[in-house]
Order: C-alpha cells, then structure tokens, then sequence
C-alpha cells in the first residue's frame, strides 16, 4: 500500500513541488543573509538571489524533477523560467513591504507561495523533456 502510495505521488509535478520547496528554502535563507546580515535592500537582496541560487534551483529541477540529462543549454536558457517568478515576487514584497507594512522576512515567503503555480508551467516548458 506504501509503495503504491509513493508511485502514484511520484510524478513531474509531486517531485516539482518538492524540490521547488528544497529551491524555496535555500532561496529563502540566501534573501535573509543578504538582507538582514548584510543589509542589502529588500529587492536587492531577492534579485541577487535570483543569480546566487539559479544554478542549484536548475541542477534539482533537471536531475530530480523532470529527470532529463543536465546540459549547459539548458542551464542557460533556465533564468528564463525565473523571469516572471521574479517580477511576480518583486512585486509581492514591494507591495507587501511597502504598502502593508509587512516584515520582510513574512513577505518573502508570501512571495515565493504566490509565484509557484506560475513557475510549474514555465518551468515544465523549458526543462522538461520534449515529447516527439
């Protein structure tokens, strides 16, 4: 029962959700470094994520999630898929910071929550395996 339970769960987007939570959590962590250890601005700190973490967030969704080979191409082209992930957290925060009052540290994770539907698709587009 385990184990049927595992492989009916064990699909591009049950895998996505998991490792979009490792990327999440990792993300989350590098945007509290910048900002409150070294003071950076709150969108300074969420884009400068964006180009810290952009290799890993990559190798996991590739390798784990959509299980295709890793490859440079892809590697490049793959900020393309955090793009409106991105804009859409930049906003959240700066709408959440500056007009709600919001901690920071709140508002990145309402970020991240409101970007994840939006990033599936793009994501599943750009890495995943294409179909013949």
């Amino acid at each position: 029962m385990f184990k049927n339970l595992i492989q009916r769960f064990d699909t591009p987007f049950f895998r996505f959700l998991i490792i979009g939570g490792v990327n999440t959590a990792l993300g989350y962590l590098v945007t509290l470094i910048l900002h409150y250890g070294l003071h950076l601005g709150v969108q300074l700190s969420q884009a400068l994520n964006f180009l810290i973490c952009f290799p890993v967030a990559y190798t996991l969704q590739a390798r784990f999630s959509f299980q295709v080979p890793w490859s440079w191409k892809r590697l490049l082209i793959y900020p393309l898929s955090n793009i409106p992930s991105l804009l859409i957290q930049l906003a959240v925060t700066t709408i959440a910071v500056d007009y709600f009052g919001i901690e920071p540290s709140i508002a990145y994770l309402l970020s991240y929550v409101v970007a994840i539907p939006v990033m599936y698709i793009v994501v599943k587009f750009l890495v995943g395996e294409k179909k013949s």
